[in-house]
């Protein structure tokens, strides 16, 4: 039997660099089973799946979306033999080498230029016009000032290839992003995805997050080099999504009954949300965690099944609770049933 969604989602989309190939499987596989995006929210990686799925909608619906997550994905893999650490565009550049250069030179030693591969692509994979046409679903996109560390939400339509390279501005990688005289890094220090701005402002009170990271660590305390900085990087990109989830569940849990007809459009809101998950991290887990550098075309194609896999099984599980009750509670995911 197929599994059918044609219900309007909320989606929250994490970053994860390449791993953000896996979330392009889901949404894929979500989109063919007639799920219509009600608002969409992201960060980093997931900035850009959400920009390719908005403008691709706004275009030709879900073949349209399922078309633009296509061209972004294979133009990130075709980018991989075309970049040289020097950012010439004649050789190719591996995840190792990229992680050693990171650790002894900043990116305005070995990329003085600012080169940034993404930004021809973004150019020309998302039709702008369409992405910002009014009566489409919400669309935020997360970045972090980094004067302030403050979250900025640049919605659908002031939307521009430099918010999108500002959301996913990895500062050991790439120059930070200047935007109206201020710099951005990578949204993901400031809200990985934001939450809120969909709570209040999708067209559904259903609300799914596709996670990359891991929720739970599944060993002990890491005690290698690497295992200690990747850890860190996890927990740092962590802790404010879950902040907000915490949040969002004490604010549900202490309404009650009636808070569904208060005079707060916010308690209204948080209460009759309907809260669905998709844990990436376990998925990654299980093919063996690939480098999020890893930008190899068959490694990202490798993710994408995965990811309709997820998908599938995810509808098969839960995607008879989309509008009627959450799949996954709020408190259960905060800690607060115990």
């Amino acid at each position: 039997m197929t599994e059918v969604l044609d219900r309007p989602l909320a989606l929250a989309l994490q970053g994860g660099g390449s791993h953000g190939a896996l979330t392009w499987g889901v949404l894929d596989r979500l989109l063919e089973a007639g799920m219509r995006p009600a608002g969409l929210s992201g960060t980093s990686a997931g900035a850009l799946n959400a920009a390719a799925l908005a403008s691709g909608w706004a275009v030709d619906g879900a073949r349209g979306a399922r078309s633009a997550l296509q061209a972004l994905w294979s133009g990130i893999g075709g980018m991989n033999p075309s970049v040289r650490p020097s950012w010439s565009a004649d050789g190719s550049l591996h995840s190792a080498t990229l992680k050693t250069m990171t650790r002894v030179a900043s990116p305005y030693q070995f990329n003085p230029a600012g080169f940034n591969p993404l930004r021809q692509l973004l150019a020309t994979v998302i039709d702008w016009e369409a992405l910002r046409a009014p009566r489409q679903p919400p669309l935020c996109v997360a970045a972090t000032e980094v004067a302030t560390g403050r979250l900025r939400l640049f919605q659908r339509h002031e939307l521009n290839v430099e918010m999108l390279l500002a959301s996913s501005c990895i500062p050991t990688l790439f120059r930070a992003v200047e935007i109206d005289g201020k710099a951005y890094w990578d949204g993901g220090f400031a809200a990985n995805p934001a939450l809120l701005s969909l709570v209040m402002n999708a067209e559904s009170s259903d609300l799914m997050l596709i996670q990359l990271l891991p929720e739970r660590a599944e060993t002990m305390a890491p005690r290698q080099v690497d295992g200690i900085l990747n850890r860190s990087r996890e927990l740092g990109f962590s802790t404010h999504l879950l902040r907000e989830l915490h949040w969002l569940a004490t604010l549900q849990a202490d309404g009650g009954p009636l808070t569904r007809w208060s005079p707060s459009r916010l308690r209204r809101r948080v209460a009759r949300l309907r809260f669905h998950h998709l844990d990436g991290g376990g998925e990654l887990a299980s093919h063996g965690e690939p480098s999020p550098l890893d930008t190899a075309s068959p490694s990202l194609e490798a993710l994408h099944r995965a990811g309709r896999e997820a998908g599938q099984r995810w509808l098969r599980d839960h995607g008879h609770c989309v509008g009627r009750f959450s799949s996954r509670p709020l408190s259960a995911f905060a800690g607060l049933d115990g």
